[in-house]
């Protein structure tokens, strides 16, 4: 029998797919790998991202011509939005078929888990218009098509990465038996730096935000858009305060799509793919809205949360930072007003183990999640499924 797993997403795919999705694991256990992009189903009208690789799937009819290529033995790894409604038609169309498939949930943020007001932040994922066209249409024929997709679709596993997902999602809760929780990307790659810890330097997570890829594949505007040139210069005089104040020097953890010169950050050291590292040897965190604060969480060190005027008054980041503030109990520094200067010793978020604690549970390990590499345990739960053929 052939051992195949193909991956479908629900975005765009660069290469890095390859490491974060566990080829490895997969192949050193005999299975062959594919991965396929449904961007133009989730996302219809969307223009072909030209630097994706893989295959590209366009329309449930492709969809459906690609599924009847494979074997029945294939096994689908779905890494999809939580239950929109394309989301789970794609589920559908694999179960009609008679396919297994698995769903991924994996590295959670607080907008996902965490409630404002009485009203999860899943609605985050929509952005605030989105989330009221949402509500809008609670009895459309697209909500009752989706209702009827979640009673019928069946996972042979959902692999999770924390409880807290589970507590947000009914389908999730009533399919308890299929669940595997299982611990976060950044969790294994924060206990795999193996430098003893220390706090010489300032980290400021980037997150590209002046020309970052998710601007046109998800066609969001770019907040910085004509004005790169005032970003980084409010963004290099918090850092020369900063440095003033803790005698230490600011470094840039690069984000992986960005590419710079130097000279946005005022010549500042850059470095990728070294995040976990330089946060363990951080003696204080700086970022916007970045996940990557997981690791300093991880690794205990106090953080700074910074905005800008460009970026509060666009609705999804004005919603992640409501987001933030409210669980954390702090104020978000606006860096594009002279008066943060005086008062920037405030804003630090010192060490707190119980808020900490409660972050570390949330967002990044659950307890009772097995133990070990992500995909490790997903291959080893998929070749038990093989057996069972």
């Amino acid at each position: 029998m052939i051992k195949k797993v193909v991956f479908v997403f629900e975005t765009s795919l660069l290469e890095n797919v390859y490491e974060r999705f566990g080829h490895s694991y997969f192949t050193d256990a005999g299975y062959q790998v594919e991965y396929w992009s449904v961007a133009q189903i989730v996302m219809p009208g969307k223009d072909e991202d030209s630097n994706s690789i893989g295959k590209n799937i366009s329309s449930f009819k492709e969809l459906k011509k690609e599924i009847d290529k494979n074997s029945i033995s294939v096994i689908y790894m779905l890494i999809l939005g939580h239950d929109s409604f394309e989301s789970n038609k794609i589920r559908y169309c694999i179960w009609r078929k008679g396919r297994r498939y698995c769903d991924f949930y994996r590295n959670p943020t607080l907008q996902t888990v965490y409630k404002i007001s009485g009203i999860y932040a899943e609605k985050c994922n929509y952005g605030i218009h989105g989330y009221k066209e949402k509500i809008k249409n609670r009895l459309s024929v697209r909500k009752i098509c989706n209702r009827y997709y979640q009673r019928k679709i069946s996972p042979i596993y959902n692999f999770i990465s924390t409880k807290s997902i589970t507590n947000i999602n009914n389908r999730l809760r009533e399919q308890e038996n299929r669940n595997v929780y299982l611990q976060t990307s950044d969790y294994e790659e924060a206990i795999n730096v193996t430098s003893e810890k220390s706090d010489d330097i300032i980290v400021f997570i980037d997150q590209a935000m002046t020309h970052h890829r998710e601007y046109s594949l998800f066609n969001i505007d770019n907040p910085y858009y004509g004005q790169e040139e005032k970003y980084y210069r409010e963004l290099t005089d918090l850092f020369d305060h900063v440095e003033a104040l803790y005698n230490k020097k600011v470094v840039i953890a690069a984000h992986p799509v960005s590419s710079y010169t130097g000279e946005e950050f005022d010549h500042r050291l850059i470095y990728y793919g070294e995040t976990a590292k330089l946060i363990k040897n951080a003696a204080l965190v700086i970022t916007h809205t970045s996940t990557a604060l997981n690791f300093a969480i991880i690794y205990k060190v106090p953080f700074l949360l910074v905005s800008t005027d460009e970026l509060l008054v666009k609705p999804s980041f004005a919603y992640d930072y409501q987001v933030l503030e409210c669980f954390w109990g702090l104020k978000v520094l606006n860096i594009s007003r002279d008066e943060y200067k005086a008062l920037l010793r405030q804003y630090i978020y010192l060490y707190n183990k119980e808020k900490y604690d409660e972050f570390f549970e949330l967002c990044i390990k659950s307890k009772g999640s097995l133990e070990g590499p992500f995909f490790q345990n997903v291959v080893k739960c998929i070749d038990y499924n093989m057996e069972l053929l």
